[in-house]
């Protein structure tokens, strides 16, 4: 498997322009050079410069939509990705006649054709929704857009599937930037339907080559634990690698967390795959919530203990 890193300033992806096509599809085809031919190649959040159009069943989308979803879906048939590949990108989708925008994780099979869709359930405040932008509507200039880009959360944990050369079958499940700094989120992928490994896309041009890279890079270690997952991350100016499921970073650009940020390349690993359980995947919260209350009841315990001193 293929992890894609570009290096693109936050100011430049917003534009979608040249920097971020080039950079991408130039490493795309890196991949698909390179002497392990990936199972799957994945790239970071929001790192696709093309939205993706479809309608809800049911629904019937204005002749715009409709023609735009048509003329789309037919440049994604035309992308032969040469292997099935994650794409980072905003979804579009008529839903309720209307128009709904979502930070989007496609699958699409070597023929550019949808497999699967997951969208971002725990948006950023201002970042991708403005709190109480319709009754405050002067909130919107604490956005860091010129333009509304307003998203809606997603409503559904998105099994992938995905068949390997060898004809071997996995699933894989989706965080979208720091959804993998929520405990909650990535659980119920290991809860329930449990899938075989996890896959953190993320846009990390905001940080521009400070600590926040590995802060980011320790935080998801956490998910792989708990989950008792690999994880696999591709992060736009990094840190992209694989995450076994003890928590070991096994595989990064460079040969050290600050060298493997703020720079473009791949990351090609097999990943180890691991089907264990955990307490946490099994009780959830309930495991820190015994851990504090056995803090609590030993410190009440404790200070009755403390004998009377006198004077």
């Amino acid at each position: 498997m293929t992890a894609i890193q570009g290096s693109i300033p936050q100011n430049e992806k917003m534009l979608k322009g040249d920097s971020l096509i080039d950079t991408y599809f130039g490493w795309h085809k890196e991949a698909l050079n390179s002497t392990l031919p990936p199972d799957l190649i994945v790239w970071p959040e929001t790192c696709f410069p093309e939205d993706w159009y479809e309608v809800a069943p049911g629904e019937t989308p204005s002749a715009d939509f409709g023609s735009t979803t048509t003329k789309h879906q037919r440049f994604f048939g035309r992308l032969r990705l040469g292997a099935p590949t994650l794409l980072g990108l905003n979804g579009r989708e008529w839903q309720g006649g209307r128009d709904r925008k979502y930070n989007s994780a496609l699958l699409l099979d070597t023929e550019g054709h949808k497999v699967g869709r997951y969208d971002k359930m725990h948006l950023v405040p201002f970042g991708e929704y403005v709190p109480l932008g319709e009754v405050l509507p002067f909130m919107s200039v604490f956005t860091p857009y010129k333009h509304d880009y307003a998203c809606r959360p997603g409503q559904h944990w998105t099994r992938f599937p995905l068949t390997t050369a060898e004809g071997k079958s996995y699933t894989f499940g989706c965080l979208i930037c720091y959804e993998d700094s929520d405990s909650y989120l990535a659980r119920q992928y290991v809860a329930t339907e449990p899938v075989d490994f996890i896959v953190n896309i993320s846009n990390d041009g905001w940080f521009d080559g400070t600590e926040e890279h590995e802060q980011h890079l320790a935080i998801c270690r956490f998910r792989a634990i708990e989950a008792r997952r690999a994880v696999v991350r591709a992060v736009n100016m990094g840190i992209s690698g694989f995450i076994n499921s003890d928590g070991q970073v096994i595989a990064i650009p460079r040969a050290t967390w600050s060298e493997s940020k703020k720079i473009a390349d791949i990351v090609t690993a097999v990943v180890p795959i691991d089907n264990r359980s955990s307490w946490y995947a099994t009780l959830g919260d309930a495991v820190p919530a015994v851990c504090w209350l056995v803090v609590i009841v030993s410190g009440v315990l404790a200070w009755r203990k403390k004998p009377a001193t006198g004077v």
